[in-house]
């Protein structure tokens, strides 16, 4: 799995452009969240899947803790958040809640439902366009209205 960074991002996935690094499968967390925590081994578990390396489908996480401007590009408001990113494309997997009388409990995909997803799963959902990285007044302005 390719640790991400806002410096990385841009260069490592080729998100904006759709060349060819390949697909990506992409994990956004924050470190102390358990349903964030509970992705990673299902994620790395996917690692060594030789169908998906054989597909060019590469698997990466981002740290919205330490990385805000690929979050931010993204919208990646509620974590965790996982997306594919496909032929100048952009799929969401859609995490299910299990409600009970306390919490609403986020249902976590196991490596199967990840891989049939990437595989032929996201066709069903409808792509989003790829947004491109912010821009340096993007991130200004971001910072200005985080301190009021």
């Amino acid at each position: 799995v390719v640790k991400l960074t806002d410096d990385t991002f841009e260069h490592q996935t080729q998100a904006s452009t759709g060349s060819t690094t390949g697909s990506w499968l992409i994990l956004f967390h924050v470190p102390n969240c358990k349903s964030c925590d509970g992705l990673k081994p299902t994620l790395d578990g996917l690692g060594n899947d030789e169908e998906l390396y054989e597909n060019g489908i590469v698997l990466g996480s981002v740290d919205c803790s330490t990385n805000p401007n690929v979050c931010l590009r993204f919208s990646t408001t509620k974590l965790p958040v996982l997306m594919y990113l496909h032929k100048k494309r952009l799929y969401r997997y859609q995490l299910k809640k299990e409600h009970d009388e306390f919490d609403n409990l986020l249902i976590l995909p196991d490596t199967m439902k990840l891989k049939s997803f990437v595989m032929k799963g996201y066709d069903a959902f409808e792509g989003e366009e790829i947004p491109d990285p912010p821009s340096a007044l993007d991130v200004l302005m971001k910072q200005i209205t985080k301190a009021y």
